[in-house]
């Protein structure tokens, strides 16, 4: 038998199947299979006011589905900073600026005053949040051009999460 954790894998045979379904796209470093994220867009730096285009292979959404665009950044910035666009659709400016994981740092020499020191911002990664329209998103090849208007930052990673409505409870809200 199979491992029950490549049973999805069945699942993947048909774009449409994955319509309607919550899931997570990443934009990987790793040297990973053209077909499917165009390996090694990331980590990219994005000089002031540059902008750098990342593809990502999508399904389709139907309604219902709520999309998220999320950037990865090796820093905390203001979230006007930055701007996204889907293939032709601008989606604006990042709506927040969430606290990201540590970032993996060469250590610090160790002083007297670092000794009983907090871990400062600059050691944590920023994640910028975009609101992403239905009609945005195409069955295929994506097209996500990120624009700074800000310090240079480096891009470390982009992740778009699709989740679905909850379905409505019975004889909940009305009368």
């Amino acid at each position: 038998t199979c491992d029950p954790c490549f049973d999805v894998l069945g699942q993947l045979r048909s774009p449409e199947g994955l319509i309607g379904t919550e899931k997570t796209y990443l934009l990987t470093a790793a040297r990973v299979r053209r077909e499917t994220d165009l390996p090694e867009q990331v980590p990219v730096p994005l000089r002031h006011r540059g902008s750098h285009v990342f593809e990502l292979c999508l399904a389709a959404e139907g309604a219902g589905s709520t999309i998220t665009a999320e950037v990865t950044l090796d820093r905390p910035l203001p979230a006007a900073q930055l701007w996204l666009q889907l293939n032709q659709i601008p989606l604006g400016f990042a709506r927040e600026i969430k606290a990201g994981p540590p970032l993996l740092l060469p250590p610090k020499p160790q002083t007297e005053s670092s000794a009983e020191s907090k871990p400062q911002a600059q050691d944590y990664a920023s994640i910028a949040a975009f609101t992403v329209p239905l009609e945005a998103l195409k069955a295929g090849q994506n097209q996500f051009c990120l624009r700074n208007e800000g310090e240079a930052v480096i891009v470390l990673g982009m992740e778009v999460q699709v989740r679905q409505a909850a379905p409505a409870r019975p004889g909940a809200g009305g009368t």
